[in-house]
């Protein structure tokens, strides 16, 4: 049960670890105290605080607070009173479990390190190993038992700089984005059994001993997963943009065997070392996602039923050795292509040179008119982003032609004639014997 505490855009909150009636919140430029469960609360800085700012307590010590802001606030007896300390850690604030002193900050970009209860501050950001882009940092987390191993994600899309890791309190940084999807991350929680992840597009995860990222997905939708957090009672929990709060088990080593049974919707991924044995069914939908990876085998026994517009993917390949799996629902590849049937449209509708090459969707049929001898080449683009060949470079001669599309969920369609991409017109753009003078395409 969700009780609305206090109205207004929220954002840094913390409830004291030895008294879940204590509770501090950071709306809009306020900040508020409450000791009986958010039903009565007040402000003990007496206002102007920074807009949006983080909160932090101490795990050893919950009467050591922090809040973050063009400057820190720190409090030693529960915000009764406060030190003003002249450094902006606005974005992110975070304690270490393992060592009281230790904080790690941001105020946007950048990444800094206090080793003395944030009365100073060391910049940590540009050291060696951190991304030459421009990057907003969204969280930063301490290993539990270590406060030296630190990991910090990004927003933004800058490719395969998502997530990093230091072993030296940021001294040098190694690059921990594996195949992370180019999409912002925004929540971290790090765990001894390894690094959870919100992103974009749902939660990941990494174990220490794993070379790349898996999903960890679970039954939830790919939504924006804006914050993560591991509990000792053997859950992580995520709360996202505009689908909620979910909680599932946290993760464990991989099971020799794996059954999957019963109704499955939404993004599912298992993993087996030896065998996942499945009689699951999926509805047809298509934000149903399941991916299914066994060190030895797949096995679908009677039962088992994927309906049109889900998706499912079984494959071999050794467990917990990380690698994220993805749904192409075209089929084909560039290795494997099934050609369509092409026809001309009519024999007489053969234009001379001196008119245009075109490629148009009418329908269910892709129309491709080439004007000259050429090598055509056929792409589709998948959900991934990839492209993929659906049909290879052939050499076509003069005419107008069309073809079923092969790959009616692909996002784009590429179309090319040695080497030169055709426009793609609209159907009411249809030829009809002449070209337009002006943009040099059939008219009407």
């Amino acid at each position: 049960t969700y009780n609305h505490v206090v109205c207004c855009d929220g954002y840094g909150v913390g409830i004291a670890p030895n008294d879940n009636n204590t509770i501090y919140m950071n709306i809009n430029d306020r900040f508020f105290k409450s000791t009986d469960g958010g039903s009565t609360y007040s402000d003990p800085t007496g206002g102007n605080v920074t807009f949006f700012s983080s909160i932090a307590i101490d795990y050893n010590n919950p009467d050591t607070v922090y809040l973050g802001g063009s400057s820190i606030r720190r409090s030693y007896n529960a915000f009764t009173s406060f030190t003003t300390i002249a450094t902006n850690s606005r974005r992110v604030l975070s304690t270490c479990p393992s060592n009281s002193a230790r904080l790690y900050g941001s105020s946007g970009t950048n990444l800094i390190f206090s080793s003395d209860r944030a009365s100073t501050w060391t910049t940590k950001s540009g050291n060696s190993g951190w991304p030459a882009a421009t990057l907003n940092v969204n969280d930063i987390e301490a290993y539990p038992t270590n406060s030296s191993e630190v990991y910090v994600c990004f927003g933004g899309y800058s490719a395969s700089n998502k997530v990093l890791r230091s072993t030296n309190t940021g001294d040098t940084w190694t690059n921990w984005s594996g195949s992370l999807p180019n999409v912002p991350t925004y929540g971290l929680a790090v765990s001894v059994e390894g690094v959870y992840v919100g992103t974009e597009l749902g939660v990941f995860f990494r174990g220490y001993s794993m070379s790349d990222w898996v999903p960890y997905y679970n039954g939830m939708p790919k939504v924006p997963v804006t914050e993560l957090a591991v509990n000792a009672n053997g859950n992580v929990y995520a709360s996202t943009f505009g689908r909620g709060m979910w909680f599932s088990g946290r993760r464990t080593a991989c099971d020799a065997t794996t059954f999957i049974s019963g109704v499955k919707t939404g993004n599912w991924y298992y993993e087996a070392s030896n065998t996942v044995t499945a009689t699951m069914t999926s509805p047809g939908s298509v934000e149903t996602e399941v991916f299914v990876k066994a060190g030895s085998q797949v096995v679908l026994q009677p039962g088992f039923e994927v309906k049109a517009g889900a998706y499912f993917r079984g494959y071999i390949s050794p467990c917990s050795n990380g690698g994220i799996p993805v749904a192409s629902r075209l089929s084909g590849t560039e290795e494997t292509i099934l050609l369509p049937r092409i026809n001309e449209v009519n024999e007489k509708t053969k234009l001379p040179e001196n008119e245009n090459n075109y490629a148009m969707i009418s329908g269910s049929e892709l129309e491709i008119n080439i004007t000259k001898d050429s090598k055509v080449l056929m792409e589709a683009q998948d959900h991934s982003g990839k492209w993929l060949i659906f049909y290879p470079e052939q050499k076509f001669s003069p005419g107008l032609y069309s073809l079923p599309l092969p790959q009616k969920n692909a996002l784009a369609y590429r179309i090319s004639a040695d080497g030169k991409t055709l426009p793609m017109i609209k159907p009411s753009n249809k030829y009809n014997g002449s070209i337009d003078p002006q943009s040099g395409y059939p008219t009407k």
